[in-house]
C-alpha cells in the first residue's frame, strides 16, 4: 500500500510540473509548486510505518545503513526512467523524512534560465576556478550543468564530473563526460584520490566538482587540477577556512578565480520563482 501511494505522489508531483515532493510523518504530503507549498489535504497524514516503507523502496540496503547510521543521507532516485530526483532524507523528530526534488531530464540552457549571455564566454577558457556560490536550492548545480553542456556542445573534451549525489544526466555529444558519484559520509579519501586524478594528464580536461566541505574545498584550492579548468560549487565561500588561513587562501585562489557567480533565486513578475 505504501509503495501505491509514493508512486501516486511522485506521479502527481510530475504530471503538476512541481519541483519538490516533501513527506513527513504527521502531515499531509506537500508538493511545492511555482514556490508555493501545497498539501495533498485529502490524502491521510503520513505514518511512520509510511516513511519506513518509502525510505526502503527508494533506498538500497547499503544506503539505509548509510541512513540509520548518520541519521541523513543525499542520494538520487530514478522514478521509472521517468523521471529523475535529488533526494535527502533526514530524521525530524526521531522521524525519518524525506526531501525529494525534481530534475529535468533536458539540461537548461543559459536562456532558459535567464542567466547573461556573458556566461557562454567563460566555457571557451582553458583554465582556472570558476566559482558559483549561493544558499542550497537557488540553482549552482543547474547553472553548472547548463555551463558543462555547452562545453559538451562545441568542444571536444573529457569531462570529469564529481557529484553528491550525480544529477544531470548528460547526453554525450562532442565531448565524452564521466561522472562520479561520492558519498561525504563515507568516500572522503576517494573523494581526495580523485581531485588528485583529476591532475593526471589525460584524466580530464574540465571538473565539475561540488565542495560543501571545508577538506575539499581545501584539496582543490592547491593545485587547480594540473592547470585544467575546474567548475565548482560551494554554498559557504572562503569563510570555511579558519580566520589565520583566509588572507591566504584568498591570495592564492584569487590568482586562478576566472570566473565568480553570487546565486540566489528571487520571484519573477508573474510570482513564479
Amino acid at each position: 500500500m505504501s509503495k501505491e501511494l509514493l508512486n501516486n505522489l511522485i506521479e502527481t508531483t510530475i504530471r503538476e510540473g512541481a519541483s519538490d515532493l516533501h513527506l513527513l510523518v504527521g502531515r499531509h504530503p506537500m508538493i511545492r509548486v511555482a514556490g508555493a507549498l501545497i498539501p495533498f489535504v485529502k490524502k491521510a497524514l503520513l505514518t511512520a510505518s509510511d516513511l519506513s516503507s518509502f525510505t526502503e523502496e527508494i533506498l538500497s540496503p547499503n544506503d539505509r545503513k548509510l541512513f540509520l547510521q548518520n541519521k541523513e543521507l543525499d542520494f538520487s532516485y530514478n522514478f521509472r526512467d521517468e523521471a529523475r530526483f535529488r533526494c535527502n532524507a533526514y530524521f525530524e523528530k526521531g522521524n525519518s523524512a524525506i526531501a525529494l526534488r525534481l530534475i529535468p531530464r533536458k539540461v537548461p540552457t543559459l536562456e532558459e534560465l535567464n542567466l547573461p549571455r556573458a556566461l557562454e564566454q567563460f566555457t571557451k577558457k582553458r583554465q582556472g576556478f570558476f566559482l558559483v556560490v549561493g544558499p542550497m536550492g537557488h540553482g549552482k548545480s543547474t547553472t553548472l550543468a547548463s555551463l558543462i553542456n555547452i562545453i559538451n556542445s562545441t568542444r571536444s573534451e573529457h569531462i570529469l564530473t564529481i557529484e553528491d549525489p550525480i544529477e544531470y544526466m548528460y547526453e554525450e555529444k562532442l565531448s565524452v563526460i564521466d561522472q562520479r558519484e561520492v558519498r561525504i559520509v563515507r568516500q572522503e579519501n576517494r573523494c581526495l584520490g580523485l581531485l588528485q586524478h583529476v591532475a593526471q594528464p589525460g584524466a580530464g580536461e574540465g571538473a565539475f566538482q561540488r565542495h560543501r566541505d571545508l577538506a575539499r574545498f581545501q584539496h582543490a584550492e592547491r593545485g587547480n587540477n594540473g592547470g585544467r579548468p575546474a567548475l565548482k560549487e560551494h554554498p559557504h565561500r572562503l569563510l570555511a577556512f579558519a580566520a589565520k588561513r583566509q588572507q591566504g587562501v584568498r591570495d592564492a585562489v584569487g590568482c586562478l578565480i576566472q570566473l565568480h557567480v553570487g546565486q540566489r533565486m528571487g520571484a519573477a513578475l508573474d510570482g513564479q520563482p
